[in-house]
């Protein structure tokens, strides 16, 4: 997925601070989602998420990759909390937690379209409390504090 150099400078912007978030690993490959040490390095991590759900807290984001601090199994009830690795954006998802609005900018006042509650959306840019979202043709910006990173239920 090619992110716009435009969104990518937006995000490493001084002005885009960053608040933490959860999503999930939604990786439909038939192999194992890699952790790395950093962007594109080397893996540290292989999580096998056929047979498991992983959640992941996000700390950071730098050319589309999505760097996590701490990482919980559902199935298993297991956490991976001292581990600090990177994952691609690609792979990982999170559900609405409401009817969402989004915005042409972060903190925008346009708005592009409607999102309906427990709607499966890929992350592609993030900007302080704000994340970008794709879903299906659908695209704009959201609040983080909407996302549900919860593959088992909706984070009420």
């Amino acid at each position: 997925c090619a992110m716009s150099s435009a969104y990518i400078a937006a995000a490493q912007n001084s002005d885009c601070s960053f608040s933490p978030f959860n999503v999930y690993l939604s990786d439909e490959s038939e192999s194992k989602s890699n952790i790395r040490e950093k962007p594109n390095g080397d893996v540290i991590l292989e999580l096998d998420n056929q047979n498991e759900y992983f959640q992941l807290r996000i700390v950071d984001y730098k050319d589309g990759w999505l760097k996590t601090d701490h990482i919980t199994t559902f199935n298993y009830g297991y956490e991976i909390s001292k581990l600090e690795g990177w994952v691609h954006h690609s792979i990982v998802t999170a559900f609405t937690r409401k009817k969402i609005t989004l915005y042409d900018s972060p903190s925008g006042t346009r708005t592009t379209a409607t999102i309906d509650v427990e709607t499966d959306i890929v992350i592609k840019d993030i900007c302080s409390g704000w994340v970008k979202v794709q879903y299906e043709n659908l695209s704009g910006w959201i609040e983080a504090e909407w996302l549900c990173g919860n593959p088992v239920t909706i984070c009420n």
